[in-house]
């Protein structure tokens, strides 16, 4: 259920995105309102509406995914801009769209 999904959000300190075919951008979206901090690999959303360094980390591989992971952990500070950065784009979405898009999406149209 969306409480349980933000009840996990909310005791997260970042989001692991490590998949290389996204179908639609949702668990972004969501941990980017959660505030969270995004590690992810070049898929979907990603590629579109997302700031490398401000948004979190776009990584290649799984070193680079280990290094950003590492970063994040002992840089609270960067942690907490990202978070922020984060906050305040998620606002700046317009959710009927999204859903929008996603109802076509499921649907086939």
């Amino acid at each position: 259920s969306m409480n349980e999904i933000n009840q996990i959000y909310s005791f997260s300190d970042l989001f692991v995105n490590t998949g290389f075919y996204e179908s639609y951008a949702i668990p972004i979206l969501e941990a980017m309102a959660a505030g969270l901090p995004i590690l992810t690999t070049k898929v979907g959303f990603a590629t579109e509406n997302f700031e490398n360094a401000i948004n979190g980390f776009l990584v290649n591989n799984e070193d680079e995914m280990t290094d950003k992971i590492n970063l994040l952990y002992e840089n609270e500070y960067l942690r907490k801009k990202i978070s922020i950065n984060n906050l305040t784009k998620s606002k700046k979405f317009d959710w009927k769209i999204i859903i929008n898009q996603l109802e076509d999406f499921y649907s086939g149209v």
